[in-house]
């Protein structure tokens, strides 16, 4: 079972431009990629020009090369560039404004003016700092490292590069981001989901 999710960014006539995701529509999957990897203008309207999407990644650049054996962590997916359908059913759509697009059923995410915001079940929440967890599933969703991919940011259209990492627990990840002085992304394998940002201390950085 899939989870949807819409995500919109607010025009500057008060309409909203939107696409639908249909993987992984989570807050600690989408919202966690939202808020780190699109931070700008650019990068948001290059994701929209995208228009639907199967899964969502970092970069809303480049073909998603996924194959049967490993999924493309970088890449989104979308279903006009990476699947062939036609444009005008998967093209990216307007709606009149933000309390609509905010008030349907779907998981919805929306950048307004420098801001991200998650909707769901009526409540909005402001989710553009790193320090609002509180929309993390209940379930523990940290896996042993051996089951998890850890990439640091090395900038430009493709951000992420794996990093090699002598960590075998979790002790060792916050240890190695401080020792190193930069922020670490960790997704598990088995299904692409981006489980955890580690951060080196505030006061180191």
């Amino acid at each position: 079972m899939s989870t949807n999710a819409i995500i919109g960014k607010l025009q500057a006539d008060g309409t909203v431009r939107s696409v639908y995701l249909h993987h992984d529509g989570y807050f600690s999957h989408a919202g966690r990629i939202l808020r780190t990897f699109y931070r700008t203008e650019k990068r948001i309207d290059a994701l929209l020009a995208l228009g639907n999407l199967s899964g969502l990644g970092p970069s809303p650049y480049g073909k998603d090369t996924s194959t049967p054996q490993a999924l493309d962590k970088l890449h989104c997916r979308a279903y006009i560039r990476d699947f062939g359908h036609k444009e005008k059913e998967e093209k990216a759509e307007t709606l009149p404004n933000k309390e609509l697009f905010l008030a349907g059923g779907e998981i919805a995410y929306l950048y307004d003016n420098g801001r991200w915001y998650h909707a769901c079940g009526g409540r909005v929440t402001d989710i553009t700092s790193p320090l609002v967890t509180h929309l993390e599933e209940e379930y523990g969703p940290y896996p042993n490292l051996k089951d998890a991919e850890v990439y640091t940011l090395k900038g430009g259209d493709y951000p992420l590069e794996s990093t090699a990492r002598n960590a075998g627990t979790w002790q060792e990840l916050d240890a190695l981001a401080e020792q190193e002085q930069k922020t670490l992304y960790v997704f598990r394998r088995k299904d692409n989901r981006l489980i955890k940002i580690v951060r080196p201390p505030i006061g180191d950085q």
